[in-house]
């Protein structure tokens, strides 16, 4: 009898799912906001001015709440941001083009476990997407581009990121950074995230690393193409949260720089410790290939990297000193 009960019960729960259909016309707030566990809510191509705003939207691992965009659904919001997520628990957005927010295309506050795929987010005012005080937050293949006053992705006091097979490309900032904000009201780090299978290019003409991890610790970054970028390709270091963060690994990407250009490939600075660098190409334009600080080389581990600088035959800045790989690897032995 009681297995009968729970299958009953289970059959109920999947009868009380939604699923909604949304026009350009329609009072779309109005809609989104009685969404429950297992609801989808579709919209139809068409350009939609209004910002969406979820507020206490809260599905389950297995059913979450889906917010989709059928092809040609696009965001143009006369407010600040196109899509704002705050208090809410297991939703994925996908589908949307979001151009010309003020401020971002998505914004996500003190949610965990939301999902943005397959979105263009391009030309917004100051990021592609932003979050704060948030966790398990994934971007699956996106297209963030063209971030007029700051960054492509922007994770501040966030655990567990995720960045996977995007393209982040012209922002004028950072591509993504990290910010493990202590005047938040976190811990003052980001920990356990990955940055995977990537291209991140053209970005940092207003200064900004590609990948740019402000306290960010136990990160994996690995197999991103990153190239063409004005400034910085990878760093670790510490200004805003507790520390420098430990235990990253940084493995089989590929940095390069055009020819003068590139403040470094890869930068170890305040204390970033047991680091793992292994199996990248950095190939800096001006230079260095590899810039780390004393205070970043307790447990450092450089293992079958490429470093190349253009013109230069040494390659690594450990402090003020410029080496040679195999210099670097004698002053390390000694």
């Amino acid at each position: 009898m009681r297995i009968h009960i729970l299958i009953i019960m289970f059959m109920a729960s999947l009868v009380e799912a939604a699923v909604y259909r949304v026009s350009p016309t329609n009072n779309v707030q109005a809609v989104v906001a009685k969404l429950k566990a297992g609801d989808e809510v579709v919209f139809s191509a068409g350009k939609y001015r209004q910002r969406i705003v979820l507020n206490e939207i809260r599905g389950t691992k297995e059913r979450p709440v889906i917010i989709r965009g059928d092809k040609g659904a696009v965001i143009v919001p006369k407010e600040q941001d196109g899509i704002l997520i705050e208090n809410c628990e297991y939703v994925n957005v996908s589908g949307f083009t979001i151009t010309g927010a003020w401020r971002a295309g998505v914004i996500i506050w003190y949610s965990k476990h939301i999902k943005v795929e397959n979105m263009r987010l391009k030309a917004n005012g100051k990021w592609g997407l932003q979050t704060c005080l948030s966790d398990y937050i994934s971007v699956i293949d996106c297209d963030v581009s063209g971030s007029k006053r700051e960054h492509g992705i922007y994770f501040s006091t966030t655990d567990h990121p995720v960045v996977e097979n995007c393209r982040i490309y012209n922002n004028r900032g950072c591509g993504i950074h990290f910010n493990g904000d202590k005047s938040e009201g976190g811990d003052g780090m980001i920990s356990d995230g990955i940055i995977s299978d990537n291209i991140i290019y053209g970005n940092g003409e207003g200064g900004g690393a590609a990948i740019n991890m402000d306290s960010a610790e136990k990160m994996l970054i690995t197999d991103n193409k990153i190239y063409g970028n004005k400034a910085g390709g990878i760093t670790s270091f510490s200004e805003d949260g507790l520390h420098a963060g430990a235990g990253n690994k940084i493995v089989d990407n590929s940095v390069k720089f055009d020819k003068g250009v590139g403040r470094y490939a890869v930068q170890l600075f305040g204390g970033s410790k047991n680091i793992v660098l292994k199996g990248n190409a950095l190939q800096c334009g001006r230079g260095p290939a590899l810039e780390i600080d004393k205070s970043s080389l307790p447990g450092f581990v450089c293992e079958d990297n490429v470093f190349a600088v253009s013109g230069r035959r040494k390659v690594i800045l450990l402090d003020d000193k410029w080496l040679t790989k195999k210099e670097f690897d004698n002053w390390r032995d000694k």
